[in-house]
């Protein structure tokens, strides 16, 4: 979290491919979308993996802007998700397009987040 920033402010960085704002002591990605195939992955894990180190591993993924995903960003979720347990945290996802939800269903990776319908409902639940 920027220094300037309470637990309960909001601060807002804009990247190629996320923003992410700090909110209610947690890091909330939002994904641009509207796909992420093997270059956005990258991309993303890139421009977001110093900001979950600094939240203390409390992440939050909106996927509402996202279509569509390749497998590669499945993996670029799972290992999010590892950054994020190392930092200390973990890592929830929410606004999955339904093919995105099956796909994560059935091949059972979904079993390794806390999913939400929506980004408000998320913060709700997990928010400070």
């Amino acid at each position: 979290m920027p220094s300037n920033a309470t637990p309960d402010s909001t601060s807002i960085v804009e990247g190629q491919n996320t923003t992410r704002e700090t909110t209610q002591g947690m890091l909330v990605i939002t994904a641009k979308g509207p796909s992420i195939t093997e270059s956005d992955a990258t991309s993303v894990l890139a421009e977001v993996v110093g900001d979950v180190e600094g939240s203390g591993g409390r992440v939050l993924l909106d996927m509402t802007r996202v279509e569509y995903m390749s497998s590669a960003g499945i993996s670029m979720l799972v290992q999010l998700r590892e950054a994020c347990g190392k930092a200390g945290g973990s890592l929830a996802i929410s606004g999955l397009a339904s093919p995105i939800a099956s796909v994560l269903k059935t091949t059972k990776v979904d079993r390794l987040f806390t999913i939400f319908k929506t980004r408000e409902k998320a913060l709700a639940k997990l928010g400070d």
